[in-house]
């Protein structure tokens, strides 16, 4: 028997304030179709499902829409499913949480029917090597295990953890896409990208092309490129750095040591830095 994964809707315009609503026509915000996007790549990383299966609520339906085409699945709305009843499922009614006056609303419900298993997006942000910037994002069922360890993990390598939003100016969220030059006219690929919404297109230096988007603008890109016939070899939501920086040999060797080991890291899923590695360090690898 297969593992049910259960996934929270991201942000939408009916709990902005409140942590729950039954209003079944609230949209997704662009925060919460981008959370959507990342809730997709953190589980195709981790487990391998068949299908995504939705209830009617606007907000989750859309949510469910989003996963489905990230990870190209079937996806099926069940009329019987409703967010309240996930409450159930942990020993607590949904009605009688909501209306606790004790409830804290901004606290994050973690869904853990018995004998599962619940797991969270996490965040840290902090400073290398040369004062370069680095962001790391992971998937954990054990905030405190994870922020100790990448914590020790900076330090070990020269660098010191910051808090949120230390560096997180210095990175914009973006949609990107892969696409193999072999057999790909680029200025097709360019003007079928531009109707689709994308912002760039531009050569990755590995043999083939990246295409930059908004984020809340990556499924309909997507949705162009697979329509147009132009293969891709990944689409998924990444952070630029809006400007780099310089280091030298030592530094850089001392952030690619870091930047590996965090990579290494069970809970860690993507890791992403602003600074330019040195040409000696490249020829090096």
């Amino acid at each position: 028997m297969g593992k049910l994964i259960m996934v929270r809707h991201g942000e939408s315009e009916g709990n902005r304030e409140r942590r729950f609503t039954t209003t079944p026509d609230a949209p997704l915000t662009d925060l919460g179709r981008e959370q959507a996007a990342q809730a997709a790549r953190h589980i195709a990383r981790m487990f391998h499902p068949r299908i995504v299966i939705t209830s009617p609520y606007a907000r989750a339906r859309e949510t469910g829409e989003i996963i489905a085409a990230a990870m190209r699945l079937p996806v099926e709305v069940e009329p019987g499913i409703y967010e309240r009843h996930f409450g159930y499922l942990r020993g607590q009614p949904y009605d009688a949480v909501r209306d606790d006056p004790t409830f804290e609303t901004e606290k994050t419900w973690l869904w853990r029917p018995e004998g599962g298993e619940s797991y969270e997006a996490v965040s840290y942000e902090g400073y290398g090597s040369g004062g370069a910037a680095l962001i790391v994002e992971g998937l954990t069922d054990n905030r405190n295990r994870t922020a100790a360890d990448v914590r020790f993990l900076f330090g070990k390598y020269g660098g010191s953890l910051g808090a949120p939003g230390s560096v997180a100016w210095m990175f914009e969220r973006k949609g990107l896409i892969t696409v193999p030059s072999e057999g790909v006219d680029l200025d097709e690929l360019t003007l079928v990208a531009a109707d689709g919404g994308a912002e760039d297109v531009r050569d990755n230096g590995d043999g083939g092309y990246e295409v930059i988007s908004d984020p809340a603008d990556l499924a309909g890109l997507r949705a162009a490129l697979e329509e147009a016939g132009i293969a891709f070899s990944s689409a998924d939501l990444t952070m630029e750095a809006q400007t780099t920086i310089d280091v030298d040999v030592d530094q850089a060797r001392s952030l690619l040591r870091l930047v590996e080991a965090l990579e290494e890291h069970d809970d860690v899923q993507d890791v992403y830095f602003n600074f330019d590695i040195p040409d000696a360090v490249l020829a090096d690898a």
